[in-house]
């Protein structure tokens, strides 16, 4: 009596070495490399069908059409054979196509952990390279793209994450399998560990990390390191590391852009590399926010000691596509914050290049000013610098759960303009407080003195920053309450000219497209 297909399940790895096992654990993989290569395009294949000709063309390219569908027959007879009874339940071969039977076979393709766990590298696909041109070249094109995809998955799971807990502990583990180098996720990693009382994979998450950064000629962050602090010293973790005290920053902080390079030779991506790198150091030096610090100054791998962070990215075609890999280092520690995805047409790079920048700053401007939050003084604010108020303001007005937050963001922000009336930030949320509705509904308060406290210091934010998209703004909101729509309209035009990169802002944005009537654009 023939076994049911639910208990015939087989299991194929694809990460660490190309396997596949029946459910004792027997290899049923053919011993020809390009049978092999066969099976894991077959089984790779999300519809379950590949046709013979697309077989042949990536194995046999050189091959006379009839000889190479001969090969591919013989190929797929020794693949039949080695697969013995679940030939029938796997592998189904038409005259024209190769269909699998995905209900029956159960495998990692989703699950990179299982690389770590058989102490293998994390490769998509390992073993099966150097057969063909056209094959190796798939198997590029696939690592590339599908580890790409799976990366964006795993990180969007770990920011949705409470850290610690399961969830960001299996997160991080796929990242850091894809990634070792990648810190964040060894952060998750180690703190929820430490939160279940085991010291020991902890510590050889730290090791790990450790030897992947030292690869790529980085150290361990202080941030990181003072996680190891909360393990007891013992004989499988290493001794408790010396924490390096923050006593936070008082000016902006300086920003670098190191080289875009390119993982091909593709004509397409060295353009695109090129526009990326150009625009994104001018659009750097448009940001209040920080300073941009010039490449010429701060050599090729933006680790100088004049910048306190960088922007490193790599980009490469792909089909039809240009795909880039942009992350963010904070340089004293060689911590890297963060990781941007891009992707455009190859035929739309222009464009595409300008997209990808907008990402790329909106996104820096967000993770710098957490971080630097992070590091703020705990001591009295009467001893911060502009930069430092500004910071704790614009900290309580993104975070705080309190119904008066506007109400203690507003005398950091007054403070800031006081202390260093040049340094712009401050200025459109201190516009924002005093023209907004809780002031002039407030009783007791007069609704002219706020909005004209708004007018008058948007006015000198435009004598200070006339390009600012901040300061235009502010003005079209400070024109929109005096009901002057038609100079609002102007202003806002100008705002959206000047591009507008806190994304704090962009709501404000829309919000007033609505109340002049252009709901679209809203």
């Amino acid at each position: 009596m023939t076994q049911p297909a639910m208990e015939r399940r087989l299991r194929a790895y694809f990460w660490g070495g190309f396997r596949l096992e029946d459910q004792n654990g027997a290899s049923l993989l053919p011993t020809s490399k390009k049978a092999r290569c066969i099976l894991a395009y077959c089984l790779f294949s999300e519809s379950g069908r590949t046709s013979r000709e697309t077989l042949t063309n990536l194995l046999w390219p050189d091959r006379q059409r009839e000889q190479a569908f001969a090969s591919l027959r013989q190929a797929l007879h020794e693949i039949r054979v080695s697969l013995g009874d679940h030939a029938d339940i796997l592998l189904r071969a038409g005259r024209d196509e190769i269909a699998v039977d995905h209900d029956s076979l159960e495998s990692d393709l989703f699950d990179p952990r299982a690389a770590i766990e058989r102490n293998s590298d994390a490769l998509l696909f390992g073993g099966l390279d150097f057969v063909s041109n056209e094959f190796d070249e798939w198997l590029r094109r696939e690592r590339r793209g599908f580890v790409d995809s799976l990366l964006r998955g795993f990180e969007k799971r770990l920011a949705e994450a409470v850290i610690p807990s399961d969830e960001a502990l299996d997160a991080a583990a796929c990242i850091r399998a894809l990634e070792p180098e990648n810190e964040l996720a060894a952060r998750a990693s180690i703190q929820s560990y430490i939160a279940r009382g085991e010291a020991s994979k902890a510590a050889r998450i730290y090791r790990d990390l450790e030897e992947a950064l030292a690869e790529l000629g980085f150290g361990i962050s202080e941030r990181t390191q003072a996680l190891m602090e909360q393990l007891a010293p013992g004989p499988e973790t290493r001794p408790a590391l010396p924490s390096v005290s923050s006593s936070g920053r008082t000016e902006p902080p300086k920003v670098s852009v190191g080289e875009v390079v390119t993982a091909d030779e593709q004509p397409a991506s060295a353009e695109f590399a090129r526009r990326v790198g150009v625009q994104l150091q001018a659009r750097l030096s448009e940001i209040r926010e920080f300073s941009a610090v010039p490449n010429s100054e701060n050599g090729p791998d933006a680790t100088s000691s004049l910048a306190d962070y960088a922007i490193s990215g790599t980009v490469y075609a792909e089909d039809d596509k240009i795909l880039g890999l942009f992350r963010i280092f904070r340089i004293q520690s060689g911590e890297q914050l963060w990781t941007v995805r891009t992707k455009c047409d190859i035929d739309a790079r222009a464009p595409g290049a300008r997209d990808a920048v907008e990402d790329i700053v909106s996104v820096t401007l967000s993770v710098i000013e957490q971080v630097e939050s992070a590091d703020l003084p705990a001591e009295s604010t009467e001893t911060w610098t502009a930069y430092q108020c500004y910071l704790k303001a614009k900290r309580l007005i993104a975070t705080s759960t309190e119904i008066n937050y506007m109400d203690l963001a507003q005398p950091l922000l007054e403070r800031a303009v006081e202390l260093n009336p040049s340094f712009s930030p401050p200025y459109s949320y201190l516009i924002g407080s005093y023209n907004s509705g809780r002031k002039i509904t407030t009783p007791g308060t007069c609704r002219a003195q706020g909005v004209q406290d708004a007018l008058a210091l948007c006015q000198k934010f435009l004598v200070n920053d006339a390009t600012s998209p901040n300061a235009n703004l502010s003005m079209a909101w400070c024109l929109l309450r005096m009901k002057k729509f038609d100079d609002a309209a102007q202003y806002l035009e100008r705002a959206v000219e000047y591009g507008l990169y806190d994304p704090n802002r962009l709501n404000a944005v829309g919000t007033a497209f609505v109340y002049l009537g252009d709901a679209d654009r809203g």
